[in-house]
């Protein structure tokens, strides 16, 4: 069974697959800039069911911004609470391209999920940015996040989009609501500071 190249203790197959919740950024600029990205490995099995056929799935999701949000360079990115429209954005699929040794490096906390309860959060994804994209569903992004205390109410950063979407495959619950920011993927993974 291959192994997760983000966690090495998880493998993964046809029915179960691993969810790994990383933090783009390295060093102080992960904590005070980090970038939260969804990242899901599994085996898509032939259409016949026979092991013969199986492919690896390797897929990225996350969302960024829509527009051009001003930036203020003496307020920390945290702290700002711009509201504007965000783009959901996923690489499927997509292949590893990084060296093996690079991906241990990353920070991120991995998950076992059932194959299909990950399907249907790719499934929700994609659904989610057809709706956007013909005007079905309105975006709202901040920095600040959702559940932020000092945030406006019902937008989301990439943090709490991705807390949003974890929840889908029953993985990720602990988080403390206090602590969606973009700026704080880090608290939510393994921490690679230094």
């Amino acid at each position: 069974m291959p192994m997760s190249k983000y966690d090495d203790r998880y493998e993964f197959n046809e029915r179960k697959w691993v969810v790994t919740l990383i933090n783009t950024k390295k060093g102080i600029e992960g904590v005070f800039g980090g970038h939260a990205k969804i990242v899901v490995e599994g085996v898509q099995a032939a259409r016949n069911g026979s092991p013969v056929g199986s492919q690896l799935f390797f897929g990225e999701y996350h969302i960024m911004e829509a527009e051009h949000v001003l930036k203020e360079s003496w307020i920390p990115q945290a702290f700002r609470n711009t509201k504007c429209a965000y783009s959901v954005i996923f690489r499927e699929p997509h292949n590893y391209d990084l060296p093996d040794e690079k991906y241990a490096e990353i920070s991120s906390k991995s998950w076992i999920a059932s194959a299909n309860l990950a399907r249907e959060m790719i499934t929700n994804i994609k659904n989610e940015e057809c709706e956007i994209n013909t005007g079905k569903k309105i975006s709202k992004f901040q920095y600040a996040g959702n559940y932020c205390l000092y945030s406006y109410k019902g937008g989301h950063n990439c943090t709490s989009w991705a807390e949003e979407k974890l929840a889908l495959v029953e993985v990720g619950n602990g988080f403390l609501p206090a602590d969606s920011s973009k700026s704080m993927p880090w608290i939510h993974t393994k921490c690679n500071i230094i």
